[in-house]
């Protein structure tokens, strides 16, 4: 019935071939025993002997046969057989128990009325029996009226059931499948006949009787439908079918059905060819009714590592049409993507550095269009802390050569080269580190923004940088203790005026500003140390600001000396702030949190909420120093965003969550989920339900889990994975 789907004949497999296991030894009579008990001779390679003992044990010279009576106990390591009579014809080597048979080895066990084995062909027969399998998440059970074991890989099963329910003896299991016949040949088949599937021992969903393939762990078979309804598409049904092609090698075909809108469905496949070459790629498509058109994507991924040092990735997405996603897609990040991005990234590392391709294609979705740049291709080199006859310096060199393409308007080639000249830290008074750094750099266009010629611009950046590290420990260290450190970090930064009137700006690399800038950084941390040496953070505030040190000049240079402050705190795993904060007019351009809250496995909660003021806001970052902020933003209008989410389990086995993202500015709420699933107290099947609300349509879906036959994949399950999986991870019988 899917991925991960557990055989019965493996079952079969174990409970004879435990026997099988069990007796290959010559038996004879211990001296020093009372009649009652025997023990076996193990072979040299055996770990301990085997021990028979009954009530009446006795031995038939002339046929070589053991004759147990009352209370047969067989043990062997971890494996223990009882019954009320067991007879070993020695000549023969067959073994037969009768009467109230049970055979235990480790988390295994069988019942039977009788059992009869062959010890040399290892072929046997279990009469109304019960194979019970136990492991940390499944509990399997197989009941047959006849189990047959012909070969060492041919079994088969009659009038019998399997389940993964932990029904108590005499129970009915929530669900079960039940057979006329199964008839498995390991690495090949699996035959079924007069299946079906039954809840509460009421038949519901024949099985087809043909052959399945078996013989990896991954089983093909049919998937858990999700059926659902969608208030733009109309009744919506999805059923998948999973092929597991070989053990690296699968799969998965899903048709789906819109009554409103149409059918198609996704095709995925899956494969590791080895360990350093593995992918996956999806194939959807959906012919849509309304619009008489047939629209979908395909996404993919592959990763190769040719040689130790070589390695290839690739990735594609292509959407047919730019508004399928926005139309269709279930998914939140989907619908908003501005483009379907795709790459061929080629690396091949060496001591210092690596030498790497890249090809990128960007197709426009919500914004862009035949005049966006891709990158096909780029060639970058990449050489660090080399140094020379061992120095005082560190020398390395940055460089990419790209052709920008487009369809419409002109295209043109960029080569760019920046050498680093670095020295190595020195601390005077051993106190604090210093650390001079300069980085030439010239940037060579094949043409301008209204030029054919070439343009070139020249620029360094050259950097001072001071740091320290300050620390105090409150508290015995043998006893646990609180651990204080300070860690200011101040850099100076020049960047001279260049030209940038005629220059084609694509991305960060065109836009060298001017930079004469002080920087500082204050981090306090406090850690709260274990016994064992080991720590947690209760709290992490980084503050930084820059100021400028010459007159500020350009478009977007600030006109007041100071920046913005910059403050991040973190507390603990619960609470982190993101602000900056004017210092001339004593009031915060922006401020971002997140709260985040969970007691035992109960419930939890997340909060996050984006705010920024109306007007300009600083750039944090550049091209040079992600910390620095010598250039704002144009004027911006108010953001005041709000994510929820969380999650509360109820004592009746049902988990509910729910999500919202709601615009505070506007009033609008862009999407909100709720999610439930229902766990039954054994846990061996789950029932799911997603709802998703968008401003233009809502959607409805349910999914039901049975443990042990495979899990399904998809939208609504990734939602409830990430909204439960914070109460609920590493359970037994979810659904994903």
């Amino acid at each position: 019935m899917g991925r991960g789907t557990p055989a019965v004949h493996g079952l079969l497999r174990l409970a004879l071939g435990c026997l099988i296991g069990i007796l290959p030894y010559t038996v004879v009579a211990a001296p020093n025993d009372p009649p009652t008990a025997v023990q076996a001779t193990p072979p040299s390679s055996a770990s301990s002997p085997l021990e028979l003992t009954a009530d009446r044990l006795e031995y038939r010279e002339d046929r070589e046969t053991y004759e147990a009576d009352g209370s047969v106990v067989m043990t062997q390591d971890s494996t223990r057989l009882t019954a009320d009579h067991v007879t070993i014809r020695m000549l023969t080597g067959r073994l037969t128990a009768r009467g109230a048979v049970h055979l235990v080895r480790g988390t295994k066990e069988v019942w039977a009325d009788q059992m009869e084995l062959n010890l040399n062909t290892e072929a046997g027969v279990i009469a109304n029996g019960r194979l019970l399998s136990k492991s940390k998440d499944i509990q399997t059970l197989v009941t047959a009226r006849r189990f047959q074991r012909f070969s060492e890989d041919r079994y088969r099963a009659q009038d019998g059931s399997f389940t993964n329910c932990d029904a108590m003896e005499g129970k009915t299991p929530a669900w079960r499948f039940t057979f006329e016949e199964v008839d498995v040949t390991l690495g090949d088949s699996l035959y079924l006949k007069n299946t079906w599937f039954c809840v509460h021992d009421v038949p519901l969903v024949p099985i087809p009787n043909f052959n399945y393939p078996v013989g990896v762990p991954r089983k093909t078979g049919l998937l858990f439908p999700t059926p659902g309804y969608n208030s733009e598409f109309g009744f919506h049904y999805r059923q998948g079918f999973f092929w597991a092609i070989n053990p690296s090698q699968d799969l998965t075909i899903t048709p789906e059905y819109f009554s409103k809108r149409g059918y198609g469905g996704d095709l995925s496949y899956r494969y590791i060819f080895s360990r350093h070459n593995r992918g996956q790629w999806l194939l959807n498509g959906l012919q849509d009714t309304e619009l008489d058109r047939l629209r979908g994507f395909l996404r993919g991924s592959h990763a190769m590592q040719v040689t130790p040092s070589l390695d290839v990735r690739a990735k594609a997405f292509m959407v047919k049409d730019r508004t399928y996603l926005e139309d269709v897609s279930d998914s939140g990040t989907f619908r908003a993507l501005p483009a379907a991005e795709s790459t061929l990234n080629i690396r091949q590392q060496f001591g210092h550095g690596s030498l790497s391709l890249l090809a990128q294609y960007l197709q426009p979705l919500q914004a862009g269009g035949a005049r966006t740049f891709q990158r096909l291709p780029e060639l970058r080199t990449d050489v660090r802390n080399l140094n020379p006859f061992n120095g005082p310096f560190l020398l390395g060199v940055d460089s990419t050569l790209v052709y920008w393409w487009r369809k419409e308007e002109f295209t043109l080639a960029r080569s760019d080269v920046m050498p680093r000249v670095t020295m190595k830290p020195f601390y005077p008074g051993n106190v604090v580190g210093v650390i001079p750094a300069v980085h030439p750099r010239v940037v060579t266009y094949t043409r301008g923004r209204r030029t054919t010629g070439l343009e070139q611009r020249e620029t360094f950046w050259a950097s001072v940088r001071t740091y320290s590290r300050l620390m105090r420990r409150y508290g015995d260290l043998r006893a646990g203790s609180l651990r204080h450190t300070i860690e200011p970090d101040v850099i100076y930064e020049y960047v001279p005026t260049t030209k940038q009137g005629d220059i084609v700006v694509i991305d960060d690399v065109d836009t060298l500003s001017k930079k004469h800038l002080v920087t500082y950084t204050l981090r306090n941390r406090l850690v709260q140390s274990g016994l064992q040496g080991s720590g947690a953070d209760l709290l992490v505030l980084t503050l930084s600001q820059s100021y400028q040190v010459g007159r500020p000049t350009g478009p977007t240079a600030p006109t007041r000396r100071f920046s913005d402050v910059w403050g991040r705190a973190v507390i603990g795993n619960t609470l982190t702030v993101e602000s900056s904060f004017d210092p001339y007019r004593d009031r915060f351009r922006q401020v971002n949190t997140d709260l985040w809250y969970k007691y035992r496995n109960s419930v939890y909660g997340r909060v996050g909420h984006r705010y920024t003021r109306t007007g300009i806001r600083f750039q944090r970052g550049d091209i040079w120093n992600p910390l620095s902020f010598g250039r704002v933003f144009p004027p911006t209008p108010k953001i005041s965003f709000l994510t929820a989410s969380g999650a509360v389990r109820t004592p009746l086995g049902l988990t509910v969550g729910g999500r919202v993202l709601h615009d505070l500015s506007t009033g609008d709420t862009t999407e909100y989920d709720v999610v439930g699933l229902y766990q039954n107290p054994c846990r061996c099947w789950s029932f799911g339900l997603y709802f998703i609300k968008f401003p233009d349509r809502s959607q409805i879906n349910f999914l039901i889990h049975l443990t042990g036959l495979g899990g399904t994949n998809s939208v609504g399950t990734q939602l409830l994975q990430s909204l439960l999986n914070p109460l609920v991870a590493g359970e037994r019988g979810l659904p994903w």
